[in-house]
């Protein structure tokens, strides 16, 4: 089979065996079909959607991105980790749970973990953002510091009362821009006890997001009483990326975390801010979105993928949320996310 970037194939070998089923392709209906049937499709989009954290060669993943090296334009996904970012150089727009963030040089950006995100920029400029990917849990602190962040960054939504939007003007720019300097060159040049170095330098990084936060106003302490059951919830949204295109009954989700009806309701819209039949329905959109935005498919095909009852519903359900149907949001697309011609409504 043939592809082209993340177009549909643009050939297929007629002669093979489709996973020894005896059933030939006949043609690229015949493949999506074939696909459809065996359940890779869905598969498919959901390893596409969960970034795990085990792509992590370390507990941390540094870098500076580089618009003349790489495409800018990132589709949507969410981890169970950290990822920071710091603007350079040229502007960025940030999606995080369907809120656009503008990024200018000096800003920063918190993307915590669980939270659907994607990147992209209409800025024709030179682009350079340090990115600083960690598991919040490996990084090294007090017994009680550790418990406040393990409790904060743990959450499966950041709330509204934690801005993860950081402005230039928010912070002590020559220190925050030094402190990211000092983590992007360590992770490159690996001298000695580089890694605690780093170390060090994210925990003070973290800090430094909390002073800002309780700066703020923001009693950070409430929040470690409310991450009771956390882990149980967390599972729960795992299960629901993964089945989210299959029929799910929220009874048997609380039934799943040993909890009552009423009980798992409460700490579901605690933690996520969404109801969990709000969140099913969320986390459908969102994929759909990934491939209204990155694929050539069919609005039918893709409101069956994505587990809507029929394409009526995806059309309505998409419009409440982003404000504009598939169709329109696909003809006001950047030309380097995919070329109108290809589009197939």
């Amino acid at each position: 089979i043939g592809f082209q970037g993340d177009s549909l194939p643009i050939f297929v070998d007629k002669s093979i065996d489709f996973m020894g089923t005896g059933s030939r392709i006949c043609n690229i209906e015949h493949f999506y079909m074939l696909m459809n049937n065996s359940g890779l499709v869905k598969e498919v989009l959901n390893l596409a959607f969960f970034e795990d954290t085990d792509i992590l060669e370390t507990p941390f993943d540094i870098f500076m991105f580089d618009s003349n090296i790489d495409s800018v334009t990132y589709r949507a996904h969410w981890h169970n980790y950290v990822e920071f970012l710091y603007i350079y150089e040229g502007h960025i727009t940030v999606e995080c749970d369907n809120v656009p963030y503008s990024l200018n040089p000096g800003d920063s950006l918190v993307i915590m973990p669980r939270v659907i995100h994607s990147f992209y920029s209409k800025f024709t400029g030179h682009i350079r953002y340090g990115v600083i990917k960690f598991n919040h849990t490996k990084v090294k602190f007090s017994t009680k510091a550790a418990t406040l962040i393990h409790a904060l960054f743990s959450r499966a939504i950041p709330m509204d009362s934690l801005p993860i939007y950081l402005s230039a003007s928010d912070i002590n720019q020559l220190f925050m821009k030094n402190t990211i300097d000092n983590i992007i060159s360590e992770a490159k040049k690996k001298n000695i006890f580089y890694f605690d170095f780093i170390n060090s330098q994210i925990a003070t990084l973290l800090v430094t997001i909390l002073r800002f936060w309780e700066e703020k106003d923001i009693n950070l302490n409430t929040i470690i009483k409310q991450s009771n059951n956390c882990s149980e919830i967390f599972k729960v949204l795992e299960y629901i990326s993964n089945h989210s295109c299959e029929s799910i009954a929220i009874p048997s989700l609380a039934k799943q975390c040993n909890m009552s009806y009423s009980t798992f309701s409460r700490l579901f819209k605690q933690q996520t801010g969404r109801s969990c039949k709000e969140y099913i329905e969320y986390m459908r959109i969102s994929k759909a979105q990934d491939l209204v935005l990155f694929t050539s498919k069919s609005l039918n095909c893709i409101a069956c993928e994505t587990g809507f009852s029929d394409c009526s519903h995806f059309i309505k359900t998409y419009k409440k949320l982003f404000g504009i149907t598939p169709n329109q949001q696909r003809k006001s697309l950047p030309s380097d996310i995919m070329s109108s011609a290809d589009i197939k409504t």
